[in-house]
């Protein structure tokens, strides 16, 4: 028998016991990159080794790759992206 905690640990992850394993990339999970006085701007995530491909979950054009191992650059090149992708 499940504890309350374990059920809804099924229920959100499929897996009631130890670590919760959500998905944190792909096609169906979108990311806000927000704050500042830049639009925010909404991305599909799809890695592929250290390289992450920034996708426009809007129109599904890519917007860019980072770097995961280069959290300076990545933030500057998100900053970018920020700047010159929006949609009214």
């Amino acid at each position: 028998m499940l504890s309350a905690e374990q059920k809804v640990r099924q229920k959100l992850t499929g897996e009631p016991h130890g670590e919760p394993t959500f998905q944190h990339e792909g096609d169906a999970v979108v990311r806000w990159v927000t704050g500042g006085v830049l639009p925010d701007l909404y991305v599909t995530l799809q890695t592929n080794g250290a390289i992450t491909t920034v996708r426009c979950v809007t129109c599904h054009e890519v917007l860019g790759e980072i770097s995961a191992h280069h959290a300076e650059a990545a933030a500057q090149q998100l900053a970018v992206m920020r700047k010159t992708h929006t949609h009214v």
